[in-house]
C-alpha cells in the first residue's frame, strides 16, 4: 500500500463514528485476532493511532478485511462513511495470488478428496510459512484457502496454497482426485511463474513431512535424553541464600530400563561451575553411550528461582575446541524441580499433559498471556476456568524477579510453556511484534515438535538482541520421571 493510499484510507476511517470516537475504536480493535491487536502501537493522537492500526492490519494476511468486517458490524452496511471506506479499500486492496476462477475450480475438486476436518486443519497449519500463524477463523476449507491465497511465495520457492493442495493430493485415497489436485497445482504454479523444479521441491517437502519416520521423530519417540538436576544446596542453612548447587546428570535412553549415572557429586558449587561440569560430561562421558551427542535432548530440572535461567546459552566445546551454545547443538528444555518432588502437584499436571499429547487442534489447548502487567491471580483464574489449557505462550519479557506468573502456571499443572526472558536486551523491532512471533513459533508445526521449532529459532539468532537468544521452553513430560533412587529430590533441608 502506497503512502497516499494509506493516508486516504485513514482519512476515510476517521470519518466513521466507530473509529473517530476513541472508546468505540477500542472496541473495534479489541475484536481483532490477538496476533494483530497486540502488535498495534497505540497512540493518543487519533490520526497517528488509526495510521498505526492500518499499518499493522496491512502487515497481516486479511488484516484489513478483519478490521473492516468489525467496522461493518458497528457502522452498518448502509452507513455512508463505511461504504466510502469499502470503496477506497476495493480500489487499493492487493489481489490474491490466483484468479477467482482458479480458486472456484479448486473448491469443486478438493471436497472430493474426503479429507477429515481435523486433517484439513493439520495440513493447513503444515502449509504455513514460519512467520504466518494460523488464523482462528480458518475452520472451513474456504476460509483456509482464503488465508493461504494471500500468503506470498517464499524465498525457497514454496507457495502456501500449493503446499496445502499437495498435502491433500498425497493424503486422499482416491487416485483420480489426487491427479486432479496435482494438475491444479501444476497449472497454478505455471500461472505464478514457477518452474517444474519448484513444484517437485514442494512435493518432496510434503513427502518428507508425511514419512512415518518423520512423524515418529517427535519427542514422543523418545530420543536419548540427558537429565540434569540442579538442586539448591542446603547443607549449611537455607537453600535460597547459599548460592550453591548440587548437580546430578543422568542419561535416559529409550531402550534401557534404567537411566545411566553420568555425574553424581554432592560437593556444592556456584552456578557458573555447573556450566563447566555439563560441558565436561558431554565431552568425556556422553559419547561413550551415544554415537552422536548432538542427538541428546537436554532436560534441566530447575527450581523456581532458576526456571528462567539461560541454560540454552551455556556453552560447550566441540571437537575442534570451538565454543558452541547448548541450545544450538541440542534440544534444550526446562522442567520443574518442585513439581517432580511434590506428588500433590502431579495430578493436574498429568491430566493436562495427556490433553497436550493427544490434541489435534492446538487452538483448543494453547493460551497466550498477552501483555504486562499480568497478575498471577488473573492467570490462575483463567487456567481454572479452562481446564483444557496445556500450553502457555507468554508474550511479554519476563524478568527474573517476576515469578508469580510462573508459580501459578506450574501450580495449575501447565506442562508446556514458552516465554521470552527479560534479563537480556531484545531488539526494539522484535518487542513490537513479540506476540506475533511467539504465536508463530508455537503454531509453526505440530505442538509435539515445539522443541525443534524453538531450536530453529535459536539457530537463526545471530545478534545478541535476537529473540532466539532469549527464549525459555518449559517441556515437562510426566511420563519421563526417573526412579526416585536416581534423582535426589528428597534430600536436603527445605
Amino acid at each position: 500500500m502506497k503512502n497516499e493510499q494509506r493516508r486516504e484510507l485513514v482519512k476515510a476511517l476517521l470519518a466513521c463514528p466507530s473509529i473517530e470516537d476513541r472508546g468505540k475504536r477500542d472496541k473495534v480493535i479489541e475484536e481483532l485476532p490477538p496476533g494483530i491487536k497486540h502488535a498495534i502501537d497505540r497512540n493518543n493522537a487519533n490520526t497517528f493511532d488509526v495510521m498505526n492500526i492500518v499499518e499493522t492490519c496491512a502487515n497481516h494476511p486479511d488484516g484489513i478485511e478483519k478490521l473492516l468486517d468489525n467496522l461493518e458490524f458497528y457502522e452498518g452496511k448502509k452507513s455512508i462513511p463505511y461504504q466510502k471506506v469499502r470503496q477506497i479499500w476495493a480500489h487499493i486492496s492487493p489481489p490474491g495470488l490466483l484468479p477467482d476462477d482458479q480458486l472456484k475450480t479448486l473448491l469443486m475438486i478438493a471436497p472430493q478428496a474426503n479429507i477429515t476436518e481435523d486433517d484439513l486443519k493439520k495440513w493447513y497449519r503444515a502449509s504455513l510459512p514460519t512467520d504466518f500463524p494460523p488464523q482462528a477463523e480458518a475452520q472451513t476449507l474456504w476460509s483456509m484457502l482464503r488465508h493461504l491465497q494471500y500468503i506470498p511465495p517464499q524465498p525457497n520457492g514454496a507457495v502456501a496454497i500449493l503446499m496445502f493442495v499437495e498435502f491433500l493430493a498425497a493424503q486422499t485415497s482416491d487416485g483420480a482426485v489426487a491427479n486432479e489436485l496435482k494438475t491444479w497445482s501444476e497449472q497454478s504454479a505455471a500461472w505464478l511463474g514457477l518452474v517444474v523444479d519448484d513444484v517437485r521441491a514442494m512435493r518432496d517437502q510434503v513427502a518428507a513431512t508425511l514419512q512415518p519416520e518423520a512423524e515418529a521423530d517427535s519427542l514422543t519417540a523418545t530420543p536419548p535424553f540427558m537429565l540434569i538436576e540442579i538442586r539448591p544446596d542446603a547443607t549449611n542453612g537455607r537453600a535460597e541464600k547459599s548460592g550453591l548447587f548440587n548437580v546430578k546428570i543422568l542419561l535416559w535412553q529409550p531402550a534401557e530400563a534404567l537411566p545411566i549415572n553420568l555425574y553424581d557429586d554432592d560437593s556444592p558449587c556456584p552456578l557458573h561451575d555447573v556450566q563447566a561440569i555439563i560441558a565436561q560430561v558431554l565431552m568425556d562421558k556422553a559419547g561413550l553411550f551415544v554415537e552422536d551427542i548432538t542427538d541428546l535432548a537436554l532436560e534441566f530440572f530447575l527450581p523456581l528461582p532458576l526456571i528462567s535461567c539461560d541454560v540454552d546459552q551455556w556453552v560447550k566445546q566441540d571437537f575442534f575446541m570451538n565454543e558452541v551454545k547448548l541450545g544450538e547443538d541440542h534440544l534444550v528444555m526446562i522442567r520443574s524441580w518442585e513439581r517432580i518432588r511434590n506428588p500433590s502437584l502431579q495430578a493436574g499436571w498429568r491430566k493436562r499433559w495427556a490433553q497436550f499429547s493427544q490434541t489435534i487442534d492446538p487452538q483448543d489447548i494453547v493460551h497466550y498471556c498477552p501483555k504486562k502487567p499480568y497478575g498471577a491471580k488473573e492467570l490462575l483464574n483463567e487456567l481454572k476456568a479452562a481446564e483444557k489449557i496445556a500450553c502457555l505462550g507468554i508474550t511479554f519479557l519476563l524478568a527474573d524477579n517476576e515469578q508469580a506468573v510462573l508459580r501459578q502456571m506450574l501450580g495449575a499443572g501447565i506442562p508446556v510453556a514458552l516465554w521470552p526472558r527479560g534479563g537480556g536486551s531484545v531488539a526494539p523491532e522484535v518487542l513490537e511484534k513479540i506476540h506475533t512471533k511467539i504465536e508463530a513459533i508455537i503454531s509453526s508445526d505440530s505442538l509435539l515438535n515445539l522443541p525443534k521449532a524453538v531450536k530453529q529459532e535459536r539457530l537463526k539468532a545471530f545478534a545478541e538482541t535476537d529473540l532466539g537468544n532469549h527464549l525459555t521452553l518449559l517441556w515437562d513430560d510426566p511420563e519421563r520421571i526417573p526412579p526416585k533412587q536416581h534423582l535426589q529430590f528428597s534430600q536436603g533441608k527445605e
